[in-house]
């Protein structure tokens, strides 16, 4: 593996270190022993695509195959570096950082003292639904515990 990346390592550990000068690559590395792939975090879903489509490893055929996927960071001393991931519809509180878009239809909370924001869906919400012309929309009143069949 490292004779096939070598001739291309210096053009990506410089993608690398420009991505995390723009602040997109938090920290990457080869796994070893055996050298059979790498771990990349970065900050956002795009920042990654982004990295791996212009990355030589990738271009040159010695990354085959890559996958993006969200990570939840919950705990470690680099915690506070990683950015939180953004809200996504639940019935749980989360904490969204400053800046960040929150999806239509949550429920928001904005403390003033200070501490971060918080959304989730409401605990009760109205379904419309569109029928047909004759009928109109169909209205129903949406709960946690609110399955399809009702």
């Amino acid at each position: 593996a490292d004779v096939k990346r070598e001739p291309h390592r210096a053009r990506h550990l410089a993608a690398a270190r420009a991505a995390e000068a723009r602040g997109d690559l938090l920290l990457g590395g080869a796994l070893s022993q055996p050298l059979d792939g790498a771990v990349l975090v970065f900050a956002d879903g795009a920042a990654a695509e982004e990295f791996a489509a212009g990355d030589p490893y990738v271009a040159e055929g010695i990354v085959e195959t890559w996958t993006v996927r969200e990570w939840s960071a919950v705990a470690g001393s680099l915690l506070q570096h990683v950015p939180p991931p953004p809200p996504f519809p639940s019935y749980e509180w989360q904490r969204f950082a400053d800046g960040v878009a929150v999806p239509a239809g949550l429920e928001v909370e904005l403390p003033l003292d200070g501490r971060p924001g918080r959304a989730r869906i409401p605990p009760c919400w109205q379904l419309d639904v569109w029928v047909d012309e004759a009928r109109g929309f169909w209205r129903g009143e949406v709960r946690r515990e609110t399955t399809v069949g009702e």
